[in-house]
């Protein structure tokens, strides 16, 4: 593994084609990574055609995707695996001795705790690496993570599964295409969504097919054509989800977003343009947006995607109060009071500790739900502290975070004492 780069050329002279498994990076000069006895190496070669490169592949691909098919659970995991195909990551091997020896994989599926690697070799379970990944918006991250599983795949591919050692946030990585696959695959009812959603866009076309499609749902329609309209509609109307586009006539996109959030408002803000400068969407998402939406869409995404962004703002979300699982113990009733009066109090905490922008209480505060809800019988509460801890793991930020710590808050504050008068259901977060 600790091989130089000279003798890392000769080691492959003599290895037969089927022995080397070629990549492109995205500057089209190739790389064969090469499997000796001396281990497992990223070195130069020509460069072949895409059409080459995708066969080499597919026959893997295709015998994994119709293993993960055969078992749906998958489709159910707490963080979903994403289909994440690239055909040049490039991974360093930690070795024993500390030093690092890159070799270039490619990847099939990508989660916010590890992603799967196609290797041309074997390497065992507790292997150190560290994986760059390159961000949609320009720039790229080296997360260290570690090998959990090596599988053989066909020939002398493997399948890498890697772990993490801190979660990542996955939308950074993912074009948008990609990014549908974090909303659910079932279709939305519609008619089950509500909360006040405000648009801001300066075509009245485009307001009018919201308004539209807003009539199937329970939803308060709020359309602005301008930032100052919109600014004042978040004090009156105190919209759950503002849609915004880029380009407003006169107005950027932008600059709405910001002086939204500097008025103090928390809640999600979705980009809704088919604007395709990465530039302009990285100065909207800097400014405060949550994440973008890019149109054309269909009534089903719109549907799908709203109740995600009605559901992070609390809103959306059943109404009905949340009962413990533990409610007909009587010996806990006492210990049931105790703990609503400490988890409003935590809540009223946290509230302080993200006004404030103070990362490291606020992971601590939605720790200690995260760890006690389930234990009360308030099974969605430690989910909704999971998703926010993962988040503000991922993006040590609380600005980042905001959706799932609202969703923290929303959550706390419907937790109950007493039984439910009807058949107890587990309490519904989105539509």
């Amino acid at each position: 593994m600790g091989t130089t780069p000279d003798n890392t050329a000769q080691s492959v002279t003599s290895i037969p084609l089927t022995h080397a498994l070629h990549l492109d990076d995205e500057s089209g000069s190739g790389w064969f990574l090469s499997a000796s006895w001396k281990g497992l190496h990223m070195i130069p070669g020509q460069a072949r055609s895409s059409k080459q490169h995708e066969a080499e592949f597919k026959v893997v691909n295709d015998q994994l995707d119709a293993t993960t098919s055969a078992h749906p659970d998958h489709c159910r995991r707490q963080n979903p695996r994403l289909r994440y195909r690239r055909s040049f990551i490039s991974v360093q091997i930690v070795q024993r001795t500390g030093s690092l020896t890159p070799v270039a994989m490619a990847s099939r599926d990508l989660s916010a705790t590890g992603m799967c690697l196609l290797h041309a070799g074997f390497l065992h379970t507790g292997t150190n690496c560290i994986v760059t990944l390159k961000k949609r918006l320009g720039g790229e991250d080296r997360i260290a993570a570690m090998v959990v599983r090596c599988r053989h795949a066909g020939g002398i591919v493997h399948s890498l599964r890697v772990k993490f050692d801190k979660p990542i946030w996955v939308k950074h990585y993912l074009d948008p295409e990609e990014c549908k696959g974090l909303t659910a695959t079932a279709q939305t009812d519609p008619s089950l969504l509500h909360g006040t959603v405000l648009m801001l866009d300066d075509q009245p076309v485009d307001r009018s097919l919201m308004a539209f499609h807003l009539k199937k749902t329970k939803c308060v329609f709020v359309p602005c054509a301008t930032s100052s309209e919109t600014v004042e509609a978040v004090t009156s109307k105190r919209p759950d989800v503002i849609l915004c586009d880029l380009n407003l006539g006169t107005e950027k996109g932008e600059l709405a977003i910001a002086a939204i959030r500097k008025q103090g408002y928390r809640g999600q803000i979705v980009v809704m343009s088919a604007e395709s400068d990465a530039t302009r969407i990285k100065a909207a998402l800097t400014a405060g947006a949550n994440e973008v939406f890019a149109k054309p869409y269909d009534a089903p995404r719109l549907y799908s995607n709203l109740a995600g962004w009605l559901k992070s703002a609390g809103s959306g979300v059943d109404q009905q109060l949340i009962y413990s699982t533990l409610a007909d113990v009587t010996e806990m009733g006492e210990l049931l009071e105790q703990y609503l009066a400490q988890v409003i109090a935590t809540a009223d905490q946290l509230r302080k500790q993200a006004a404030a922008g103070n990362v490291a209480t606020a992971r601590l505060l939605c720790q200690n739900l995260m760890g006690s809800g389930e234990g009360y019988g308030f099974g969605v509460l430690s989910e909704a502290a999971r998703d926010a801890l993962t988040a503000l793991d991922a993006s040590q930020s609380i600005a980042e975070s905001q959706t799932e710590l609202h969703l923290v808050d929303a959550i706390a504050r419907r937790l109950s004492l007493g039984k439910p008068t009807v058949a107890p259901v587990k309490p519904r977060l989105s539509a």
